[in-house]
């Protein structure tokens, strides 16, 4: 999720939740921020290895 993904879901929020919401989904962002980043690079590294592996099936390589 980029910084400006972030931010618009962050303004959304300001506008439709309560003040003790916000908070909470903010302390569970910060809570969680490391874990939520290292999967979200796994799951970038593993798409990009299968698309290798399927560009080099495509070129016959594999």
């Amino acid at each position: 999720m980029s910084l400006a993904e972030l931010a618009v879901i962050v303004l959304i929020a300001l506008v439709v939740m309560s003040p003790q919401k916000i908070n909470l989904m903010l302390e569970w962002i910060l809570k969680y921020h490391e874990k939520i980043n290292s999967a979200i690079k796994a799951t970038r590294q593993s798409l990009s290895v299968e698309s290798f592996r399927s560009s080099r099936k495509k070129k016959g390589k594999d």
